[in-house]
């Protein structure tokens, strides 16, 4: 199984990428956890390429992703929270993010390993790549996720504190082993109640602002002007300050560029884990539950292109 394909601008490698991973007419199940550009950019490509898959998705998200490309109907798999999956060994169970930006997200709990996959929800802008959450500092992450959240889930600060509270106990029930947002390196299961202390504090933290016309203008001609020079958008660039300061972080210690750019502010920054599950039947490793993204070649990025690291890891539940 695949889960989420990137954006479009790096399909080519994208596919590259997974075919290394994965023999492409032998991949079963596609799971897109909503039908945002950031995580559909190679779906078709992909479901061309796998005449076999089944593509598993929301129904509503099939039928608006219907309107830009011609998804094949007839091989959706419509799922709902609480549905099961029997991928090979594997049950995967269908599950509601604490926060999401789509109301057509849907995460991914594995029963058989622990593994969970928790969509945008615990996405943090971080002040340089890495392969682990584990290491970004501590403030940094807390900062990161926060200023990721309150422009991802805007309503989080009109929501009842008692039911959002209920919310987040539902997601510590599912005690994961592994978890993978698809905005934020891979991370223990050990992490999960650091992660939920920083959702708790959503609903209350200052809500987002987007940049009006004058500081978008800027945070472009600033990108471009770094693109130009070669460097990478720094840490404490303009809206990075404002961010900061807002959140009372260190210069340079959370915030990579503005938030609301979905694809300029995660800039050669972001860590996007597409987790994939191998449905092979010929070895156990075959049937392993992977990460991996790719790394596109420097010269393809331009200033709004979207981050693209390495991330290979094997996720099972440790021994007793």
């Amino acid at each position: 199984m695949l889960v989420d394909t990137g954006v479009g601008i790096d399909t080519e490698d994208f596919v590259a990428a997974v075919s290394e991973v994965v023999d492409l007419q032998r991949l079963k199940w596609v799971w897109l956890t909503h039908d945002d550009a950031d995580h559909t950019g190679s779906i078709q490509r992909i479901m061309e390429l796998a005449p076999n898959a089944k593509l598993v998705t929301h129904g509503f998200g099939a039928l608006r992703m219907a309107t830009w490309w011609p998804v094949p109907m007839d091989r959706v798999h419509a799922i709902r929270f609480g549905d099961d999956l029997h991928v090979g060994d594997r049950a995967l169970t269908a599950v509601a993010p604490p926060l999401y930006d789509s109301p057509m997200s849907i995460g991914i709990v594995d029963r058989s390993t622990g593994a969970f996959f928790s969509v945008d929800a615990f996405g943090a802008i971080l002040p340089e790549p890495t392969q682990d959450a584990a290491d970004v500092p501590p403030e940094a992450l807390a900062g990161g996720m926060l200023g990721s959240a309150t422009s991802d889930s805007p309503w989080a600060h009109v929501v009842d504190r008692q039911l959002f509270a209920q919310v987040l106990s539902r997601v510590r029930e599912l005690r994961p082993t592994r978890i993978f947002s698809s905005h934020l390196p891979a991370a223990s299961g050990t992490s999960l109640e650091e992660f939920l202390k920083v959702l708790e504090a959503v609903p209350d933290a200052e809500p987002f602002m987007p940049p009006n016309s004058k500081e978008f203008a800027q945070m472009i001609e600033a990108m471009a002007e770094m693109q130009r020079r070669g460097e990478d958008v720094p840490a404490n660039d303009v809206m990075g300050s404002r961010l900061e300061r807002r959140f009372q972080l260190a210069p340079g210690q959370g915030f990579s560029s503005y938030p609301l750019c979905r694809t300029a502010f995660s800039v050669r920054l972001r860590c996007r884990v597409q987790w994939l599950v191998r449905n092979e039947t010929a070895s156990a490793s075959a049937r392993s539950v992977r990460t991996g993204s790719y790394r596109a070649p420097t010269s393809r990025m331009n200033a709004c292109s979207p981050p693209a690291y390495t991330c290979s890891s094997r996720s099972s539940r440790p021994a007793a």
